[in-house]
């Protein structure tokens, strides 16, 4: 009799590291025939510093949003952690969610507020669980609104872009309508794992329902519109941030506003993202990104030159900010001020009225876009 062995988990790894790497050395060895690494680091030293700063408070910005929407589930299920130190940790989260093939990086989200924050497992998972969901869901519009603004434009299958929009639209509807079922049916298997000790049987059944717990008590406080506003604002915060990064590359070579078409930009970048999301892409998606992007953005209509200049630039110095950013708030993150005392209130403050939680938030989402829009036009010299 001949036994069939599976390969292990460690060759499975290996193979997968080593198809990351060749899949990174193909692309950048391709884009490093088509241009220089002078270019690239030229192109970034004459970036414009309106577009730069622009970028930077979009981006911090988005990490704000991001910080309300964690906060806004937390404190419905009893907890108001130090909004420092949740800041502190979205940061980091930033960081390994771009580190790490298909976005697994930010589940560290959950071992930091878990264990350094001192909320329980269940209401973190809930929040995580949540705001994931509801990114996907804020993608939604936004893409059905390129897409067809971006297919008046150019040649392309706009019913085959919108369908698969709307079927990620319904799956991910269906998964938050049906994820306590689900929640309860890992509970149940957990009955059947293996080679595990009764003792951890329970603490992983009860962190489940702990979980369980927290997505229906979440459900009843009828905050889903409020995550579906905030999921919103950081999209446009994030995608307004990276649009105005490309501007600030792009328009010392002679290029303006008017011809960086947001539809077009939004849809080359968000091909980018989806590409290094993919398990396959390997580590920070470099290659997969680099390699989409300027496909896509030679689709729509970008010289191939510029095409394959930015594709390297943008995801290389946007990748090292964030990069620095995270690293930094993890160094502070790790002080003893966030072990030697509790950062989170064992209770919930009460919501904010709803025409308040509209209201603030649609305002400092504006007074940022304000800012930002008297930045692009007010004359700044370049950063050479």
């Amino acid at each position: 009799m001949v036994l069939q062995t599976r390969p292990s988990a460690g060759i499975r790894r290996a193979v997968y590291f080593a198809f990351s790497i060749a899949v990174a050395i193909g692309v950048f060895s391709y884009l490093f025939t088509q241009v220089s690494l002078d270019d690239v680091l030229n192109l970034f030293w004459q970036a414009d510093l309106r577009g730069l700063l622009t970028f930077f408070a979009l981006s911090l910005m988005m990490s704000v949003f991001r910080l309300l929407r964690y906060s806004l589930v937390l404190r419905v299920l009893g907890y108001t952690p130090n909004s420092w130190a949740l800041f502190l940790v979205v940061l980091v989260r930033n960081l390994f969610a771009d580190l790490l093939p298909a976005r697994l990086g930010s589940l560290i989200y959950i071992y930091l507020t878990t264990y350094r924050l001192r909320v329980p497992f269940g209401p973190t998972a809930s929040s995580f669980a949540l705001a994931l969901i509801f990114d996907i869901i804020a993608m939604v519009p936004l893409i059905a609104l390129a897409v067809i603004w971006v297919g008046v434009e150019i040649d392309i299958p706009k019913w085959l872009l919108l369908t698969g929009t709307l079927i990620v639209a319904a799956i991910t509807v269906s998964l938050l309508i049906t994820l306590p079922t689900f929640i309860r049916l890992g509970v149940n298997l957990v009955d059947h794992l293996p080679s595990i000790s009764q003792q951890r049987r329970l603490a992983l059944q009860n962190a489940m329902l702990d979980f369980e717990r927290g997505i229906n008590q979440a459900n009843k406080s009828r905050i889903y519109v409020r995550l579906l506003f905030l999921s919103v604002l950081v999209r446009l915060c994030k995608y307004g941030a990276l649009y105005m990064f490309l501007f600030a590359l792009v328009f010392p070579i002679g290029f303006s506003l008017y011809e960086l078409s947001v539809p077009k930009v939004f849809v080359g970048i968000v091909s980018a993202e989806f590409a290094a999301s993919l398990p396959l892409s390997g580590i920070a998606g470099f290659g997969a990104y680099e390699g989409t992007w300027a496909f896509v953005f030679r689709l729509l209509g970008f010289s191939g030159d510029i095409a394959d200049l930015t594709a390297l630039t943008h995801h290389l110095f946007t990748q090292i900010y964030g990069y620095l950013l995270g690293a930094l708030s993890l160094i502070v993150l790790m002080l003893p001020i966030y072990s030697d005392r509790a950062v989170v209130k064992p209770w919930a403050l009460p919501l904010d009225d709803p025409v308040v939680f509209y209201a603030r938030n649609t305002l400092l989402f504006f007074f940022i876009v304000a800012i930002a829009w008297l930045l692009i036009f007010f004359p700044t010299p370049t950063m050479s």
